[in-house]
C-alpha cells in the first residue's frame, strides 16, 4: 500500500494517480510522511506539473481544429490553473508550519494584503 502526503489517499500501486505519475512520498500502511523536505519537493512538483499542463492547453488554444477542441483546451486551461492555485495553497500552509523564517515571511505578506493600508511606504 502507498500514501501521497500531498492528497492524502492510498493507492494500491507507488504512483499517486493526482500527481501525474509522480512517486508517492512513502510506502506506508496508514500514515503519511513526515519528510518534511520529501513534502515539499512532491508539493512543488505538483503545483509545477499542473502550469506545465496549462502551457500545453494553451498552446493548443493558439491553432484549435474546431469549436469543441476550443472549449476542451478552455476548460482544462482553467482546471489545472485552478488546480496550481489549489496546491500553492498547501504549498504555502506547508511551509508556514515547518519553516518558521519563510513562513513568517508568508504571514506578513498575507496581513499586508489583508490591510493594504499597513504596506510601508517606500517614499519619503
Amino acid at each position: 500500500m502507498a500514501w501521497c502526503n500531498v492528497h492524502q489517499h492510498r493507492y494500491e500501486s507507488s504512483f499517486c494517480r493526482y500527481c501525474m505519475g509522480a512517486p508517492v512520498v512513502r510506502q506506508v500502511e496508514g500514515k503519511p510522511s513526515t519528510n518534511v523536505p520529501v513534502t515539499t519537493a512532491h508539493l512543488m512538483e505538483t503545483v509545477l506539473n499542473e502550469l506545465a499542463h496549462v502551457r500545453r492547453h494553451m498552446d493548443a488554444l493558439k491553432n484549435p481544429k474546431n469549436r469543441a477542441d476550443h472549449v476542451f483546451n478552455w476548460e482544462h486551461a482553467d482546471k489545472h490553473l485552478n488546480e496550481a492555485i489549489d496546491h500553492q495553497n498547501r504549498v504555502m500552509n506547508h511551509v508556514e508550519k515547518h519553516y518558521p523564517k519563510e513562513g513568517g515571511e508568508i504571514a506578513v505578506m498575507k496581513q499586508l494584503i489583508a490591510d493594504p493600508s499597513k504596506v510601508p511606504s517606500t517614499h519619503n
